[in-house]
């Protein structure tokens, strides 16, 4: 009898360029380990989820009662934390469950006291109830983990000599609408790098082109943002503003 893929749960993150997380690790204890000998059950893990495989799937199909395996998660790759919106901002271990009868393919999640095993924090948990009644058709249970990615508004604050042509931020999916900086201005008052930027080049022209809405990280940069003034192009690809900076980059265009 052929091994056949049974369970699979995967963790999908906006970050990273294939969608899957990355740097996720799982573990279990010894009632699941028994189990998963009981069930002739084998577990397979991926820095982004579990698949369960098994020859013998009428085990399943016969059970009198329900069993549960519980997958212990835990991140190694800060970047994961850092970009994700994770359920409860990551405060809590999050507990992902198949028993509520949702629909197929989804984990109803839960807030669970912040567990440590061995000193490492548990980030979630995954709770898998097997029944007969689960194993009634021959389809593999595929189980979808969405954690989003952070997202913000992104500035960039043009510094540039006041005889030159006023410039635009472009590219082909995110817009950026242009405000000129003045003092005493609504956004001067509001915004303190504008104020300090001003303060600090008072003879220069400013502007602050800002995104029309927010815009998520991701592991690899967005490309062609550019700087343009008139059909000409200053910058072909100006750098992504960092989310430790709050989403803002200041582009200094006056002469050295």
């Amino acid at each position: 009898m052929a091994i056949r893929k049974i369970i699979s749960v995967t963790v999908n993150q906006e970050y990273y360029q294939t969608g899957l997380a990355e740097g996720l690790s799982f573990a279990y204890g010894p009632e699941t380990a028994k189990q998963l000998r009981k069930l002739a059950i084998k577990p397979k893990f991926s820095d982004h989820g579990i698949e369960l495989y098994t020859e013998e799937r009428h085990r399943i199909a016969s059970l009198s009662s329900e069993v549960q395996l519980t997958f212990d998660t835990y991140c190694a790759d800060p970047h994961l934390r850092t970009h994700s919106q994770l359920p409860f901002d990551a405060s809590a271990t999050i507990v992902y469950r198949n028993d509520f009868h949702t629909d197929p393919g989804v984990l109803s999640s839960s807030a669970a006291p912040k567990g440590i095993v061995d000193g490492q924090v548990v980030l979630a948990q995954v709770a898998l109830t097997l029944s007969a009644d689960l194993f009634s058709a021959e389809e593999l249970l595929d189980y979808q983990i969405h954690w989003p990615g952070k997202a913000a508004v992104w500035r960039y604050y043009y510094v540039g000599p006041r005889h030159a042509a006023v410039p635009e931020v472009s590219h082909n999916t995110i817009s950026f609408l242009r405000h000129e900086i003045k003092k005493d201005s609504q956004f001067y008052l509001q915004d303190q790098l504008a104020r300090n930027l001003l303060a600090h080049f008072p003879d220069a022209h400013h502007w602050v082109f800002i995104s029309t809405q927010s815009v998520r990280w991701k592991s690899a940069p967005y490309k062609d943002i550019a700087l343009k003034r008139d059909d000409e192009i200053i910058i072909a690809s100006l750098p992504n503003p960092r989310q430790e900076q709050d989403g803002n980059y200041i582009i200094n265009a006056l002469p050295n």
